[in-house]
């Protein structure tokens, strides 16, 4: 059973006193300088003769600028302040303000991941008080209040001052070789980035990473699964744990036989060298295929998360499983052998694509698609004890996808997420409206049972809109990426679009990534 830490909002209360010799009402000036630092009013109890303000919401740059770290605590998980909340009260008594002050960052610890985010609380530095104090002084001297107010975080726009992404950095350094890389996967580790694709240069998957968030590569290793028997290997996933050590996910296969297995691949030096490999898969009949893998670290240990499908001939059909392993050991080891199935049919049925995701409150969610309980439908299952056990099946939708529109590789399988900030989990996936039109659309849910009615993401409808995929980063914004023909001819783009409201609303245009079609 995984520990969920729960986290206690305990009240700190900084006192600093004000003695106001000159003239002037002093209520007055203060309530001039609450309004001018917070950008609202406060309110006045006249029993208590002090001035309230609760819970003014300001930017993260406003409450780091106010706090006292908390060693070695903040250090230590390197938490992350996303956001902040202020309450203060001015008590005035004759000649003097008491001023009390309350400061609550929301934090995300980025260490250990079992931590969720969440209101902490920290001491004052003593910067507000004094500010509050300048500026108080300058109001009853007849001047007008000088420190800078507070960003509200009703005026922050997070991503969306984004208009244009900057020029493609070449990962694979090959532009003129015939043989493609595709499917990709990106981690990113403070300033590491790290990207795993398929390369069809060798046959197995590829691999780069940067230690200058993007600018630069590596030279690429493109021999990850080699070394099992195997002849080539792809649909690569990569994570990184709350250590730093890179994790990769991958599928040595066989394309003669369709034999296949899943290996996890662990490097300790931020990417640089990986050890030779763990079988993530056993006890499968060595038909597996579509795994997806995801970290968390809890305290001093690591726990490895890994889906896959696993076909099993009966009779002269095939039944698709979604199965589900892990490790405790950091990756050394998974189990258990023949893993746990995920799908509660019964009967011959198809279905891939499974995607794993942690909660902030460690609750494992995984979304699968092309089910044949419905039209390439999607389910969602969910597990409250580390992945022990699982509940029923949940339905998310129905998908109509039919991939001979296209003349191009294409699929009905669903993206999936879970904002860090909220807990919201969001689905996305390509259907089709026409033959000549597919969008990508989204659906929304707090608690992987009920889901929200679909929108669409794309505002530009014109060709085909496939292959979406979708994250949340840790300031909350949702970004769902797809590819897209609108250019007309043969020519595909990457487009994005984001949302700064859990998925409510999305920007009026769609932003596009790639520099050529």
């Amino acid at each position: 059973m995984k520990k969920v830490i729960s986290l206690v909002v305990a009240i700190f209360i900084a006192n600093n006193l004000l003695y106001a010799n000159q003239s002037g009402s002093l209520r007055s000036a203060v309530e001039q300088v609450i309004s001018h630092k917070f950008h609202t009013m406060p309110t006045w109890d006249n029993s208590t003769k002090t001035y309230f303000l609760k819970n003014v919401l300001v930017d993260s740059a406003t409450i780091v600028k106010w706090i006292k770290p908390k060693e070695p605590y903040d250090s230590n998980f390197k938490v992350r302040w996303l956001k902040g909340r202020v309450s203060l009260q001015a008590k005035i008594s004759a000649d003097k303000v008491i001023w009390d002050v309350k400061l609550e960052p929301y934090g995300l610890p980025m260490e250990y991941l079992m931590r969720p985010p969440g209101w902490y609380t920290r001491e004052s530095n003593g910067i507000l008080e004094k500010e509050l104090n300048d500026d108080l002084n300058r109001v009853l001297k007849g001047e007008p209040p000088s420190t800078p107010p507070a960003t509200p975080l009703s005026n922050i726009k997070g991503n969306s001052s984004i208009t244009a992404f900057g020029t493609d950095a070449n990962v694979t350094f090959d532009d003129y070789s015939d043989q493609p890389q595709n499917e990709t996967s990106v981690a990113i580790y403070n300033n590491y980035a790290y990207v795993a694709f398929n390369d069809y240069r060798q046959g197995y998957t590829g691999y780069s990473y940067s230690t200058d968030a993007g600018v630069t590569w590596a030279s690429n290793i493109t021999n990850f699964g080699s070394g099992h028997g195997f002849a080539e290997s792809t649909d690569p996933v990569l994570d990184v744990d709350g250590f730093g050590n890179v994790y990769m996910c991958t599928l040595p296969f066989d394309r003669n036989t369709g034999d296949a297995d899943v290996y996890v691949y662990k490097s300790t030096d931020h990417g640089v060298t990986f050890n030779s490999g763990v079988l993530a898969s056993p006890g499968t009949p060595h038909e597996d295929d579509k795994q997806w893998m995801i970290t968390q670290t809890v305290g001093n240990q690591t726990y490895v998360y890994v889906t896959m499908t696993a076909f099993y001939p009966v009779g002269w059909q095939y039944q698709a499983d979604i199965l589900f392993f892990k490790s405790t050991d950091g990756g050394n080891t998974f189990g258990p052998n023949g893993g746990i199935k995920l799908n509660d049919d019964t009967y011959t049925s198809q279905r891939n694509g499974s995607q794993i995701r942690i909660a902030p409150d460690g609750t494992l969610y995984v979304v699968w698609g092309y089910d044949e309980r419905g039209t390439n439908a999607i389910y969602c299952v969910k597990s409250t004890d580390g992945g022990n056990t699982w509940s029923q099946n949940y339905f998310v939708t129905n998908v109509p996808f039919n991939s001979g529109d296209m003349p191009w590789r294409n699929s009905p399988m669903p993206g999936f997420a879970i904002s860090p900030t909220t807990g919201t989990l969001f689905v996305v996936y390509s259907k089709r409206i026409n033959s000549s039109d597919y969008d990508v659309y989204i659906r929304t849910s707090t608690d992987g049972i009920n889901w929200s009615a679909e929108s669409r993401v794309n505002r530009v409808t014109t060709g085909y809109q496939f292959f979406p995929f979708v994250t949340v980063d840790n300031s909350g914004t949702v970004w769902v990426a797809w590819l897209d023909t609108r250019a007309g001819g043969n020519k595909i783009d990457c487009y994005v679009n984001y949302s700064t409201d859990d998925g409510t609303t999305w920007q009026s245009s769609d932003l596009r990534v790639s520099d050529n079609a």
